[in-house]
């Protein structure tokens, strides 16, 4: 199966549909969860596209009012195992993050621009990550509970 969606939907935009839907941010979800994945109201998507690899929508979940930045990339799959991405209410992508399988991002947490979510890893409600650093997005604000997210790598700094 996963060999069948790559070969249908080897980019980010969908074979098209995105360039030709534009802002029609309802449209782009109804394509999502066509496609298999658990997409809440009022999304925001990129015009570009939210690549997911190996065409694994099934692994996606996207809460209400999240917002996705451009040219974001998705990896809910690996040699070792298919883990679910979930992004909560409210939460924020941002341009050009890498979020790696099973990766949870709780409510109204932000991944800044150029953010890698390492695998397994979640990201506290409300916390606010960029860039990398040790296999990991780099904490800049706690966010809710204080908590520096689980998994490892750069959750306690």
């Amino acid at each position: 199966r996963r060999w069948i969606m790559r070969q249908l939907l080897p980019s980010a935009d969908l074979c098209g549909v995105l360039p030709l839907v534009g802002t029609h941010y309802e449209v782009v979800s109804f394509v999502f969860r066509a496609l298999g994945a658990k997409v809440g109201a009022r999304v925001f998507w990129p015009g570009s596209g939210v690549y997911v690899s190996d065409g694994a929508f099934d692994l996606l979940e996207v809460g209400d009012d999240a917002v996705w930045g451009s040219r974001s990339l998705l990896f809910p799959t690996n040699g070792m195992h298919a883990l679910p991405i979930r992004i909560g209410p409210g939460a924020n992508v941002a341009d050009r993050c890498v979020v790696l399988a099973g990766v949870t991002l709780e409510a109204e947490g932000c991944l800044g621009s150029g953010a890698l979510a390492a695998e397994g890893f979640t990201f506290p409600e409300s916390s606010v990550w960029v860039g990398a650093k040790d296999g990991n997005a780099v904490l800049l604000e706690r966010g809710v509970g204080g908590g520096g997210g689980g998994g490892g790598r750069n959750g306690g700094g």
